[in-house]
């Protein structure tokens, strides 16, 4: 089963970086970003491929509770380089290159198969992993839903009381001193 899906992820990354290589040898003006966008998606099959391994050997770690802000020490922090960002629109890589069309459908094959649905229900780093390449290709939401993210387990607040209905226009009040004085 491990193979089987392996291969699958290998495939998927391998195309879509030859895709990606073959698009900056037509387009010089796009050869950055597109490098860049080359060994992002290098990464993330290397990362998902060692996640599945790991899965497979029962080694993955349990997931560790994020700091809290306040928590967090006051040590100083090594000055990081800035985070790759992409475009925020879904779909933003196939409207650039059409020819990854056929890579969103690789993907959508590979999210289909029995074994990565198991896969992404015990391994919540490897939907965080999916989740920009999905929106990268504009995978519409229904693909996407054994991605989501699980929702947020915060207690309803009890709804507040009914208000009093408000009075429209003037009202006569009732001076105080005539209920006081009786």
């Amino acid at each position: 089963m491990t193979a089987t899906l392996a291969a699958f992820i290998l495939r998927f990354a391998t195309c879509l970086r030859a895709a990606l290589a073959d698009a900056a040898s037509r387009d010089r003006a796009r050869v950055p970003f597109l490098v860049t966008l080359h060994a992002y998606i290098g990464r993330f099959a290397a990362r998902l491929e060692r996640l599945l391994e790991r899965w497979q050997a029962g080694t993955l770690p349990r997931p560790r509770a994020r700091p809290r802000p306040e928590a967090a020490p006051d040590a100083e922090a090594k000055p990081r380089a800035p985070a790759i960002r992409f475009p925020p629109a879904n779909g933003w890589l196939t409207r650039m290159l059409p020819q990854l069309h056929t890579s969103g459908g690789e993907l959508i094959h590979l999210l289909n198969r029995p074994e990565m649905a198991e896969f992404l229900e015990a391994v919540p780093q490897a939907r965080r992993l999916l989740r920009p390449i999905c929106r990268m290709l504009g995978l519409r939401p229904i693909h996407m839903a054994v991605l989501a993210r699980p929702a947020p387990r915060r207690p309803t607040p009890p709804s507040p009381p009914p208000a009093e209905p408000r009075r429209r226009g003037r009202t006569l009040g009732t001076p105080p001193e005539i209920f006081s004085a009786a």
